[in-house]
């Protein structure tokens, strides 16, 4: 505690003990040492607040053989107390001496105490508040004590009531005689000090009780839960609720005198006053209160209000149900097994919270507007169709392909385009570079027949640095899905595929062109780099003679990975080792060399149909050499055309792990190809050759 002022005096009391001798007096060898003991307080004064604690630090001093007792003694204990340890706990206002006692000598210290500027203050021991309510014929104890300083204090105190008739004390207890409001005023002094008096003010109820139990029950209910919907699978729920009311008014049950339903929010509650019979609204979710009063003979109403929610059946995720597939670009939730069971007009999502229920997303046209993506990890969230209110464990894509004409998305828009074309590909554009991210989903096969790709521009950049800057850079995975009949276009479906870009699991059956003798009809996209292609299959008609094209792409960096892959294409008119021609792989490549630290196995079990070379030509960073696709080497082997003109040959650059057949027969007759790397899931293996598996 914080100790006060103390006096700054100093009080040393020393009592010299002389002992008397024993023996001869005459021999001074034979004489006792004269006993001193001392005791010295470091300050002789100190003022207290009632209710604070000192400490007293007193310093002993004696040569006896022995320690002398120390003992402390308060000349009033009402005012200053001590301990045995020096303890002074100031008691009271006033004065007081506390005498430090050691062995024969003596201190003195001086306590004076008082309220400073402290306010005592009289409090109730039971209650915070001043306003009490109270029903007739009951007791209440009105036990009060003194605040002061942080302490509490017993005090004497008297009550006084502003009716005498009104009801009786029993000590701090009292007990009113007819209801009404009376005031209890309580009042003391403390220490001499004339304390505020204090006034409760009471408030007597007559005793009436009101008793609300569903019908046949005699459990009282305090509310009422009810639910917008009656059965779900095993879950069923209270739609509707048939009560008895009454009302006990000394001990008597009476009837209410009347019953009503107010504050009925949204309608959600239907309330049938011949038959005492909550219903609730369908499709519709509230609250409201159910209105209880009653007047007894004297003429005083008496009331009560009883909450009435209506909410969303609520259904929870049990283990063994599927975990969904969210998009978080349309918000879409697959909602026929979730909500398989309703009228197909009832399936549609109207409210999605939170697991918790605490966080309301936004739902238009019955999508979820907000979904944030965190990929393949299971989050929950609660969707409700205005009905039931169904808990569902989901991981994210951020779209479904479904048709044809949902590959348009992926069509990046030129500098010279407006970005709101009616495709998604303005919800891309960042720091003006075009990147589409996220994992799309081919849900179901397509067959496009009729429908032609968007025409895709080139974009800013093109080349090295669009490989690097630009393009599709998330996962489309096809899921062993197949595409028929396509048409495409210039750009392919992608335009370009930047760094860590994946096209995988996908099957391309009878993909055609839109225009021969053009530059970029290709099926994956213009430029591909550092992406991954994997499970693959793609599968051309007959076409015509084609300019400066390739079928995946028209231009590839070699540290793109192709693993079990296999690309088909059914006589195709071709001219070798000019400037016109088509390459079954791309037109155009890029070594690994010229990026830097590439992945060199970058053609991993992929296979090759075409009476065509793999690659057109290239066109590579070293000065001005040009090279082209050897015609008599279909593993594609990489000369210097201008070299070979001049007589010189350069060394050859070579695609490894990659298997080229001219026709369908020498790759049907080959030997020794090893598919164990090719997933059943998506491949079926017919003698020496592999095959897409297609529904």
């Amino acid at each position: 505690m914080k100790k006060r002022l103390l006096a700054l005096s100093l009080i040393a009391l020393v009592t010299p003990i002389t002992m008397a001798s024993c023996g001869n007096n005459d021999n001074p060898h034979h004489d006792d040492p004269q006993i001193v003991e001392t005791v010295t307080l470091p300050i002789s004064s100190a003022n207290l607040i009632l209710g604070e604690t000192y400490k007293l630090t007193p310093k002993f001093e004696t040569n006896a053989p022995t320690m002398p007792v120390i003992s402390y003694v308060s000349s009033n204990s009402a005012i200053a107390s001590v301990d045995d340890q020096g303890n002074i706990l100031a008691t009271g206002v006033g004065d007081a001496v506390v005498t430090v006692h050691f062995g024969g000598a003596s201190a003195t210290f001086n306590v004076g105490v008082s309220l400073k500027d402290c306010v005592p203050l009289i409090k109730l021991e039971n209650f915070y508040s001043d306003d009490i309510t109270i029903d007739l014929g009951s007791t209440i104890d009105l036990k009060a004590y003194v605040s002061f300083n942080t302490q509490k204090f017993a005090c004497d105190f008297t009550y006084k009531a502003s009716s005498i008739t009104a009801g009786s004390f029993d000590g701090t207890k009292y007990t009113p005689k007819k209801k009404g409001n009376i005031d209890i005023t309580i009042s003391g002094s403390f220490f001499g000090y004339q304390l505020a008096s204090k006034v409760v003010h009471l408030t007597v109820k007559e005793v009436v009780s009101f008793s609300l139990t569903k019908k046949g029950d005699v459990q009282e209910v305090s509310s009422v839960y009810l639910y917008n919907y009656k059965q779900y699978g095993k879950y069923t729920y209270l739609t509707e609720f048939e009560f008895d009311c009454f009302v006990l008014d000394k001990g008597e049950q009476k009837e209410p005198t009347s019953i009503e339903l107010i504050d009925n929010d949204e309608g959600a509650v239907i309330y049938d006053a011949a038959n005492k019979k909550l219903t609730i609204k369908e499709k519709t979710v509230g609250t409201a209160k159910l209105h209880v009063s009653y007047t007894d003979k004297l003429g005083e109403t008496f009331s009560k209000d009883y909450p009435v929610s209506v909410n969303y059946s609520f259904v929870p995720f049990e283990e063994g149900e599927p975990i969904q597939t969210l998009e978080t670009l349309t918000g879409e939730v697959d909602t026929s097994e979730i909500f398989g069971s309703f009228d197909p007009a009832d399936r549609k999502i109207t409210i999605a919270q939170s697991a918790d229920g605490k966080k309301n997303y936004e739902v238009q046209d019955g999508k979820i507007v907000g979904l944030e993506d965190h990929g393949d990890t299971v989050q929950s969230i609660r969707i409700g169709n205005g009905l039931i209110l169904k808990e569902i464990k989901f991981t994210t894509i951020s779209k479904f392909i479904r048709t044809a004409a949902d590959l348009d998305m992926f069509r990046l828009v030129t500098d010279a385009e407006i970005a709101e074309d009616g495709n998604y590909c303005h919800k891309f554009i960042i720091n003006n570079k075009r990147v589409i991210e996220g994992t799309y989903v081919l849900a179901n096969d397509i067959d496009a027949s009729g429908f032609t790709l968007k025409d895709r521009g080139r974009i800013t950049g093109e080349g090295a640095g669009a490989f690097s800057s630009y393009g599709f850079r998330g996962t489309f995975d096809g899921q062993g899905h197949t595409i028929s009949n396509l048409t495409f276009s210039r750009g392919g479906i992608f335009t370009c595929i930047g760094t860590d870009g994946v096209v995988k699991n996908v099957g391309f059956e009878n993909a055609k062109f839109d225009a021969y003798n053009k530059e970029d009809r290709v099926v994956i996209g213009s430029y591909i780099n550092n992406a991954v292609i994997q499970n693959v299959y793609v599968h051309v008609d007959k076409n015509p003679s084609i300019n400066a094209s390739g079928t995946i792409c028209h231009n590839v960096n070699l540290s793109t990975i192709f693993k079990n892959c296999l690309i088909v294409m059914d006589d195709v008119s071709h001219e070798l080792n000019a400037d016109f021609g088509y390459g079954a792989l791309s037109s155009y490549c890029t070594s690994y060399t010229s990026l830097g630290t590439a992945n060199k196995e970058f053609m991993l079990d992929t296979y090759v149909v075409a009476n065509c070379p793999l690659i057109k030509g290239q066109r590579f960073s070293a000065g001005d050499k040009l090279y082209y696709c050897d015609a008599d080497n279909c593993s594609f082997d990489l000369v210097d055309k201008k070299a070979q003109v001049e007589g010189t040959l350069y060394p050859k650059y070579t695609i490894p792990h990659i298997k080229h057949f001219k026709t369908m027969a020498d790759y049907e007759g080959s030997t020794g190809n090893d598919y164990s790397s090719f997933s059943s899931k998506y491949w079926e293996v017919k003698g020496n050759t592999i095959s897409w598996k297609m529904n």
